[in-house]
């Protein structure tokens, strides 16, 4: 485990919050431990899972998946209840919202990657998303059906390819108008939590999308205005990750925050150029700083904390069991597994 001294002082102590901290403390008595994934990683088959399973909340719902494409939709049940519950107690909707536009955004890009792949393979859409399918697809030809802020971005995405035909440009678009929207959301709170969070986040997506690129286009060059804007790295250190030796990002990202946290996947990029560690280490990072919240009694942090530390559950489940429809190795299966909450 890495060690950063983060720049938090204090906590928003909002005791209108008071009511909901104390659900939250509840809800993370059942989060699962790191050695319960590592547990049902070692299980040689989907009946071991289940059987170690068994008294969570996630039992019931499995035990009747039969095939890989039911288990997707129970992972996805999964996240919209623990999204529900924090909607429900939060006295301040928006935020929440600004969380949940990814399950939008990620359907409309759905709709254009299979409109514009040559062999489009069928991928179900989030079924709770706010905006149904059927707007959607007519948003894509009729942008002022959308509500905002989708109206505005339909019509940059649609230029975009049209001038580039690149759909890894589209997903960076995407992403890209999330985190801006969110960063926007979180800055007219003021409170400090918040602002590090997406600050933080931030920059650990432009380091990944970044290395990504350089993946994709096999090149040092990328578009500035495809960055994220808003983290606390500046353009040039951003662009020495591009530069032909790994070594260089490396050492640009010396005196950051990340440099402990994210050394070992960079390490591992330079030699292999997977990205899978980096990604891992990069969650982790934030999982880490979510757990400065662990005995703040009041105020909105302890939610955001617990959604995001949800969602790397998650991200667990969905890894372990689909490792075992794939028969997978579980020492591959542990070393990809997102540090815990407990």
């Amino acid at each position: 485990m890495f060690t950063t001294n983060f720049q938090i002082t204090e906590f928003s102590g909002d005791t209108r919050y008071a009511t909901a901290v104390a659900q939250v403390r509840t809800l993370e008595q059942h989060l699962l431990p790191f050695r319960k994934f590592l547990r049902l990683a070692e299980k040689p088959a989907w009946q071991g899972v289940l059987d170690e399973l068994r008294g969570t909340a996630y039992y019931e719902t499995l035990v009747a998946v039969q095939n890989a494409a039911q288990l997707e939709n129970a992972v996805a049940q999964f996240i919209r209840e623990r999204r529900e519950r924090i909607r429900h107690i939060s006295i301040e909707p928006r935020l929440i919202e600004a969380l949940a536009l990814n399950l939008d955004l990620n359907n409309l890009k759905i709709i254009l990657k299979q409109r514009w792949s040559e062999a489009p393979r069928p991928v179900p859409l989030a079924p709770d998303a706010g905006i149904p399918e059927t707007v959607l697809k007519e948003g894509i030809e009729q942008p002022h059906v959308l509500p905002a802020p989708l109206k505005d971005l339909v019509p940059e995405l649609l230029q975009d390819y049209e001038a580039h035909h690149s759909l890894f440009r589209v997903e960076m678009r995407v992403a890209q108008f999330y985190l801006q929207n969110l960063f926007r959301v979180f800055q007219t709170c003021g409170i400090p939590f918040l602002e590090h969070f997406i600050r933080y986040r931030i920059d650990l997506v432009n380091i990944t999308q970044l290395l990504r690129w350089r993946q994709w286009a096999q090149d040092a060059r990328i578009d500035r205005e495809l960055l994220f804007v808003g983290g606390y790295l500046d353009w040039e250190v951003l662009q020495t990750l591009l530069a032909e030796q790994p070594e260089k990002g490396m050492a640009a990202l010396q005196y950051s925050p990340y440099f402990n946290a994210l050394s070992g996947g960079l390490e591992h990029y330079a030699k292999s150029g997977d990205i899978w560690l980096l990604e891992k280490q990069a969650d982790d990072f934030l999982t880490e700083f979510c757990r400065l919240t662990r005995y703040t009694a009041f105020g909105i942090e302890p939610l955001v904390s617990y959604m995001w530390l949800s969602l790397q559950e998650m991200k667990n489940i969905h890894l372990v069991l689909m490792a075992k429809y794939l028969d997978l190795d579980a020492g591959m299966v542990k070393k990809r597994l997102r540090q815990t909450y407990a």
